[in-house]
């Protein structure tokens, strides 16, 4: 109740002092279809205090002198629902005019112009639940946009515009007073994700941690052309790849390449799941003086974690060096090789060892959070560190053709996928071209956000055609489907001609809405679309009522 007071206030405070100007106003109410007529030079046009009527069809006409005026409508308040209820605005006095807006929700528009020298305003609204409304002033004008306010308007409909401003309407800032740019051309600092001005390129610096440069080196890369994308912007950090249940290592279900050895997993409603952190550790300790000993723990928290490490550097083969099921509060465990031996036997700059660590999680439905971190005492920090990207490298190797999805592919830095020919490549064996893998200027794609997921498929015949995606349809609840990763469920459809038909498909109200389809059927229109594309398919509110179920 006190929401509705403060937002019919705010209403009555925009009429108030416009009646105190004498500005003439007029509103419908609960018009129940009834016209209202403005001829007024200038006014106000709204709803009326309080909430519109549902089922409610107003209309007001404001007509000019003649039709050489334009007529010029601002809003200042706008509160319809969102996609059902709507004002529509035409140029001229009926339905058949062209129409110049169609507005739903409470975005306001730019000023709206109707050059037939009369405008109709039609409130629509459903049976559902209704809203405050609108109000707006009009005006009329010889002149475009009544020359913007940066101008004066003479007898033959022309502007004179003020100093600083051009155009028909004089809407035009002059170049000099437009807003400053960035000085170009620009470059990509890798080591630390930016893009930044090369006339900056000094910035592109990520300094020393504990008196060591990072394994790239003492330079950061700095990038100017595409051709250095591929060749050079490898990321520090590691691999973090997530399985769904039951997992498919040939199928990832996310890739991601992080800075950070912790991962916190919240609470879901799937939580049934595999992490995998994946790349190489460099040691980065100064080869004089003895060899030091480092150390690293896992701090666990309601996983079951399974780490390995490779024996000596530029070796992929791994061993375990640990291995816990820890069910309630943190704990901390040393990462051992067999026998005690030290776990980094060549710590000088330029060797590097794999390390994968997996963290396997089914809790379904604990509401507890789940926790894995990866510390060390390498850079002397009492109790341990996280380990910075500083000695960090995402995986990276020469076995790209054995990689068959997106995700696999780019689960691998040395890798890009090319999506005409869906075969993972070498990215260095693409230097001559740029990345070039097609006719035209498609690329190799190197980032693990570009590709196509499952999920991006919004229906069945489209998500079925992909080879690595299934359609999952949830029968108890009406409109539940999802596009995942093939072979999570096994009841779910495979091929497109498995698919139902689609919504423009389907001619009958009966068939529209039936196997708890996604679908919705348009009295109005007769017809059957997708009621997720409802905006889509009806950008203008054309569809006036509609059944879903």
């Amino acid at each position: 109740i006190m929401d509705l007071l403060k937002s019919s206030c705010l209403k009555l405070l925009v009429l108030l002092p416009l009646a105190l100007c004498g500005i003439h106003q007029t509103y419908a109410g609960d018009c129940k279809g009834r016209r209202e007529v403005l001829r007024s030079a200038s006014g106000y046009v709204t709803d009326g205090p309080g909430n519109y009527s549902v089922n409610g069809n107003c209309e007001w006409l404001v007509e000019a002198p003649s039709s050489s005026y334009r007529i010029l409508l601002t809003f200042m308040f706008m509160d319809t629902e969102c996609t059902y209820d709507y004002l529509f605005i035409y140029d001229g006095d009926s339905p058949s005019s062209p129409l110049l807006a169609s507005l739903s929700g409470s975005t306001l528009p730019p000023t709206i112009e109707a050059t037939s020298g009369k405008m109709l305003l039609h409130l629509f609204s459903d049976a559902n639940y209704n809203l405050l409304g609108f109000n707006a002033t009009y005006s009329v004008s010889l002149c475009p946009m009544g020359c913007s306010g940066h101008g004066i308007c003479d007898n033959d409909g022309r502007c004179a515009c003020f100093q600083g401003w051009g155009g028909k309407d004089c809407s035009v800032p002059d170049c000099n007073s437009s807003l400053p740019r960035a000085s170009g051309p620009f470059g990509w600092c890798v080591q630390n994700e930016t893009c930044m001005p090369i006339s900056e390129q000094g910035r592109c610096q990520v300094g020393k941690i504990s008196g060591t440069y990072g394994w790239w080196g003492p330079q950061s890369f700095f990038i100017t052309s595409l051709a250095q994308c591929q060749r050079e912007d490898f990321l520090p950090g590691l691999h973090l790849i997530t399985y769904q249940q039951p997992r498919n290592d040939s199928q990832p279900d996310k890739v991601s390449i992080v800075r950070s050895t912790t991962i916190t997993l919240n609470p879901s409603t799937e939580m049934d799941v595999s992490l995998v952190y994946k790349g190489f550790i460099h040691p980065l300790v100064s080869s004089s003086g003895p060899a030091e000993d480092i150390s690293i723990w896992a701090r666990i928290q309601r996983l079951f974690v399974v780490a390995k490490l490779a024996r000596a550097p530029g070796v992929l083969e791994l061993e375990k060096v640990g291995s816990w099921a820890v069910q309630q509060e943190k704990e901390k465990r040393l990462l051992q090789r067999p026998g005690a031996e030290r776990l980094f036997p060549s710590t000088e700059r330029g060797n590097k060892y794999a390390v994968l660590v997996e963290g396997h999680l089914n809790n379904s439905g604990t509401g507890q959070t789940s926790e894995l971190t990866l510390t060390w005492d390498r850079t002397g920090v009492p109790g341990g560190s996280e380990i910075s990207y500083f000695f960090l490298e995402p995986y990276r190797s020469e076995l790209c053709a054995t990689y068959h999805s997106c995700l696999a592919c780019l689960a691998d830095q040395g890798c890009g996928w090319c999506p005409l020919s869906s075969t993972c490549h070498r990215r260095l064996a693409y230097q001559d071209d740029a990345g070039s893998c097609g006719p035209g200027t498609v690329r190799l794609i190197l980032v693990p956000g570009n590709c196509v997921l499952c999920e991006d498929y919004r229906n069945c015949h489209t998500c079925s055609k992909d080879l690595f995606c299934e359609w999952q349809v949830n029968s108890s609840k009406k409109g539940d489907f999802l596009c995942s990763r093939r072979g999570r469920l096994h009841t779910a459809i495979r091929s497109p001609k498995e698919c139902p038909k689609l919504c423009n498909q389907r001619t009958t109200c009966s068939e529209c809405l039936s196997n708890s389809s996604q679908c919705a059927w348009c009295q109005s229109t007769r017809n059957c679309f997708y009621f997720a594309a409802y905006l889509a398919k009806y950008p203008y509110g054309d569809c006036r009522g509609w059944y879903d179920r």
